[in-house]
């Protein structure tokens, strides 16, 4: 008996499985500011967030890095505080700084 191909649901996740790793790669910053992202990307990896999570905190904190001294917490809270968008978001890009 031939059970036939696998289901669409287990090829995607054997794709998944097998894709490439993850990069931690931290563009125009200074040393000390990729390291700190860094190592709070493989601190929370460690803690088991999801591969989907850590691109996002990773986006978030290079994003940040870009705008501001990530460095001095009132640089980065300036920059959050005239940020226009919604409070929502400035609670997202609070919370995730607050991993570093």
């Amino acid at each position: 008996m031939n059970p036939g191909p696998p289901a669409p649901q287990a090829s995607v996740l054997s794709k998944l499985d097998h894709g490439p790793k993850l990069q931690y790669h931290v563009p125009s910053s200074d040393s000390s500011t990729k390291e700190r992202i860094l190592n709070t990307l493989i601190s929370l990896k460690r803690k088991g967030l999801a591969r989907s999570t850590l691109e996002h905190i990773s986006f978030i904190l290079k994003y940040l890095a870009k705008h501001c001294d990530m460095n001095n917490p009132e640089s980065v809270k300036d920059f959050i505080a005239n940020k226009n968008v919604e409070n929502s978001y400035k609670n997202q890009l609070v919370k995730i700084y607050n991993y570093v």
